[in-house]
């Protein structure tokens, strides 16, 4: 079979199996099957699921800890390999020109919507959504004391400040959080490396989940990798 140069990427345990064929299925039916390959980062399916998945011409790859966590962190917990494979994408799926990331419990609902990942990406940038839009309301919950903010409730600065330092936690603190359950890179190797630089930098003090986030938030709010931001469609 000759490949493909596009590649939809997700990843799975054997709860998640039916979420990801779920996924599977919407990039069929979008027909973009003749255009994208489509991979899985096993983190847990069993052998009847990857037949399965082996059966509709699936490329599945056994995912790894991609960066030094320490056993205490991880307590059998495979499934959050995931927060760190999904920087090393080109080094498990090897020879595309574009790598689109999707979580297990996303699915394709409309074609011209999902190619705006492409088209980011062949920018030669990430494309990424923040989690924004105008109907949120408050971006931040702050509690005060006499004038002062005392205590910030973010995502970012929460993830940030135990991964990295308290210093970046308040310097991106109200900065919007990228969703990393959906993003487009080309084979850049300049952007991957630098995701991986700040995956490993995160890896280090933080918890595991939401490793990803905050490689993502360094990498282009710190260290200014080209970024096209995607508005989130609700």
């Amino acid at each position: 079979m000759t490949q493909n140069t596009k590649i939809i990427i997700s990843s799975a345990d054997s709860k998640y199996f039916n979420l990801l064929l779920e996924l599977f299925y919407s990039v069929k039916n979008n027909n973009l099957l003749n255009e994208y390959d489509f991979g899985v980062l096993d983190t847990g399916l069993n052998n009847t699921q990857i037949n399965i998945l082996a059966t509709h011409g699936i490329l599945i790859k056994k995912a790894e800890w991609n960066a030094n966590v320490s056993d205490y962190k991880i307590r059998g917990r495979d499934h959050l390999k995931t927060q760190f494979a999904r920087a090393f994408l080109p080094d498990y799926f090897f020879n595309y020109s574009v790598y689109i990331w999707l979580d297990a419990d996303t699915w394709i609902n409309d074609k011209k919507t999902f190619l705006f990942y492409e088209q980011g990406c062949l920018r030669d940038k990430l494309c990424i959504s923040p989690q924004i839009d105008r109907a949120y309301g408050k971006l931040a919950k702050v509690d005060w004391f006499f004038g002062f903010p005392k205590k910030i409730k973010t995502i970012n600065y929460k993830n940030i400040s135990k991964s990295v330092s308290y210093k970046f936690g308040r310097k991106y603190a109200l900065h919007p959080t990228l969703n990393a359950g959906a993003f487009a890179i080309n084979d850049n190797k300049d952007i991957w490396k630098c995701i991986q630089r700040n995956i490993n930098l995160a890896s280090k003090k933080g918890r595991i989940f939401g490793t990803d986030q905050v490689a993502l938030a360094l990498s282009v709010y710190e260290n200014n990798i080209p970024v096209e931001f995607l508005e989130q469609i609700r």
